[in-house]
């Protein structure tokens, strides 16, 4: 066999393995959401971009407008006029991405319709297998009622924008219940941060029942494994902030979050979750 069809070879079992990885990935739930969350967030991180250079485009066919108009102006005369901005291709490539962004958007709160079943799991293990520390105990329950919580706002919120809760009463709340959802997620955010800050307390230990078991080398091991996997969730934890922060207005542009930083910071724990489901799926 030659050097070229060994190197071909090759290359078709590695396209081979990835194929079969994307495909394990891919069927799991917790794969095409971590897919769609980065998707979501990097195409708002896109459209922040294109909107800036838009404008910037505007701008300069405004200052091109006045420059010209200047020339023919008599001196002292002034012209009021108001001018429709003109259709150039970025525009529409705005649009699409956008498009594009709230497709996504919709689709991940679909998806999460049967969100409230995985919490009442969630709830389940927890009653099973409760944490040994008080303190964690207590903040994972709270924040296992204020996901539900929250799942009940959002599902209410998406069922009124698709039209299928259809009186006047309830598409009147569906802003409401859109920007409370996020307030909510809010809360359970900071329960995550005070989980965990009580987890690096225990030295880490939590799940010993808060004291280490067999050897003292496994205990080590199992340890900086714990450390990794805590540092990521507080990446992840910190990274949803300004998204949540973003979204818990009514009106986006009172946010103090910028669209373009509800990109950048979405996308840390979109790539976070797919690096865990990708290595567990391998």
């Amino acid at each position: 066999m030659s050097v070229v069809d060994s190197t071909l070879e090759a290359l078709l079992a590695e396209l081979k393995h990835h194929a079969l990885h994307s495909s394990r990935f891919l069927s799991t739930s917790e794969g095409i959401e971590a897919s769609l969350c980065t998707l979501y967030y990097a195409l708002t991180l896109l459209h922040s971009r294109l909107t800036h250079l838009l404008e910037a485009s505007y701008e300069r066919i405004a200052d091109e407008i006045v420059a010209s108009a200047s020339k023919t102006m008599m001196p002292g005369e002034v012209v009021a006029a108001h001018i429709e901005p003109p259709h150039v291709q970025l525009r529409d490539t705005c649009e699409s991405v956008r498009t594009a962004g709230l497709t996504v958007y919709k689709v991940r709160s679909f998806l999460r319709l049967w969100g409230l079943v995985r919490i009442y799991g969630s709830a389940r293990r927890t009653y099973s297998r409760p944490p040994h520390d008080p303190i964690i105990k207590l903040l994972v329950w709270t924040q296992i009622g204020a996901k539900a919580t929250y799942q009940i706002l959002e599902n209410g919120a998406f069922l009124a924008s698709v039209g299928l809760l259809r009186s006047k009463r309830w598409q009147s709340r569906e802003p409401k219940w859109w920007a409370w959802s996020n307030r909510v997620w809010m809360v359970s955010l900071a329960l995550n941060l005070l989980r965990l800050l009580r987890v690096r307390q225990l030295q880490f230990n939590e799940e010993f029942g808060a004291q280490s078991r067999g050897s003292d080398e496994i205990a080590k091991v199992k340890s900086e494994e714990l450390k990794r996997r805590w540092a990521r969730e507080l990446f992840a934890t910190v990274g949803w902030i300004a998204p949540t922060l973003y979204l818990s207005y009514e009106d986006p542009l009172d946010s103090p979050v910028s669209e373009a930083w509800m990109g950048i910071s979405g996308i840390v724990p979109g790539i976070i979750s797919l690096q865990d489901v990708w290595t567990r799926t391998r």
